[in-house]
């Protein structure tokens, strides 16, 4: 069908008008910029300082009496009192119970007896060889009888010796029916009571007597570093005092420090094959009886000196994907780097370290999940590195 003017008109116009419109309406649009680079993460670091630092090697050991006795009777029989109070001091030679003693009072006197009757009989003896010895001068007996006489002096005399050696036995016995503290020190609680049955020599103990002052601090000390202990003494990196012994630090279970440092005693001979490890036992002051037996005590004891080195917060240490040890520094431009350490112990809560640093770097303490080496970082509090 044939189109009119107009029609064909409004045709031509159409295509126009939408490309018209398309052209507005991307004229509308607004370009979107690039959103702002985040600001660097914000860390807190601690600055190195190398310089001389004690090698103070910490051994953790257990308190052990200085003095122990188990008290035991040697003889038996009832017990008739206890002469003291549990828990307090006691010196040597204190009454501690006393045994019924009647059976050996009685045996003590039946010895005196007997020691007696073998003095008479030594004496009636004697007065028969005398008489003997002039008859045999003059032959009015035979020489056998005079020999007789003289084995029976002898013999008296011999019966005398072993009636006093009885006399004495029973008088020990007697005596032991007081039992005695065998040394000074604190007495603990009693396992008898009075009218309780006990025998010479059993097995379980009646108390027992510990000397706490002073006190040892037995600890477990690697081998190889008792021979590198050895190797610093002889070459003077180690001091000893004028009695040629260590002093020790003490501390406490609450990680408090003792009031009075101890001196190593002596090391055990011998290397424990299991462990690997020698007991050395540590000599301490306990006047006012604060160490008790069985504590857990950590020592501090002076292993030499490292010349330049420097401390690093425990915290601030990792490790690599190979298992190095190292940290985070930031360097001068604020960029984040790792460098590898070498540790040779700690001080405090602290690692020392003898290599990988220098005076000046800034090892990161703070953030070290988000951060990784080549991001900017902006240190923010600084603290000291070195020996605290």
């Amino acid at each position: 069908m044939p189109f009119s003017p107009k029609q064909i008109s409004l045709k031509k116009l159409l295509p126009s008008s939408a490309a018209v419109l398309f052209l507005a309406a991307c004229g509308t649009e607004s370009v979107t910029a690039p959103p702002p680079a985040p600001a660097p993460l914000s860390v807190q670091v601690h600055t190195v300082k190398l310089e001389p630092i004690d090698n103070i090697v910490s051994l953790s050991g257990r308190a052990r009496a200085y003095r122990e006795a188990e008290i035991r009777p040697e003889v038996s029989g009832l017990i008739v009192d206890r002469l003291f109070e549990e828990g307090q001091e006691v010196s040597r030679g204190t009454a501690l119970y006393k045994i019924d003693d009647a059976r050996y009072s009685a045996e003590v006197q039946s010895a005196k007896a007997a020691l007696e009757r073998s003095k008479s009989a030594s004496q009636l003896a004697d007065e028969t060889l005398a008489r003997f010895e002039r008859l045999a001068s003059i032959r009015a007996v035979s020489q056998q009888e005079y020999e007789q006489a003289l084995a029976t002096a002898n013999q008296a005399k011999a019966d005398i010796n072993i009636q006093r050696a009885a006399v004495d036995r029973t008088t020990i016995d007697y005596e032991k029916t007081v039992i005695r503290a065998p040394i000074s020190g604190q007495i603990g609680r009693s396992s008898v009571t009075t009218g309780a049955l006990v025998t010479a020599n059993q097995s379980q103990s009646l108390a027992r007597i510990l000397q706490l002052d002073p006190i040892y601090v037995d600890m477990a000390i690697p081998s190889v570093r008792v021979v590198d202990f050895n190797r610093k003494i002889k070459n003077g990196e180690i001091e000893l005092d004028d009695k040629d012994t260590v002093e020790v630090g003490i501390i406490m279970e609450d990680g408090q420090p003792y009031d009075y440092p101890g001196k190593i005693a002596f090391a055990e001979v011998s290397v424990d094959e299991n462990a690997g490890s020698v007991t050395l036992r540590t000599t301490v002051p306990n006047p006012d009886g604060t160490l008790l037996p069985g504590m857990y005590l950590q020592a501090e004891v002076p292993a030499g000196r490292f010349e330049a080195a420097a401390t690093v917060p425990q915290e601030a240490v990792t490790r690599t994907a190979r298992g190095e040890v190292a940290v985070f520094v930031s360097n001068a431009d604020n960029i984040v780097e790792r460098k590898s350490i070498q540790t040779v112990g700690n001080l405090g809560n602290s690692w020392i370290v003898t290599s990988g640093l220098k005076t000046g770097d800034k090892i990161i303490t703070s953030n070290l999940q988000g951060i990784k080496e080549g991001m900017a970082v902006t240190p923010m509090t600084t603290f000291n590195s070195g020996a605290q």
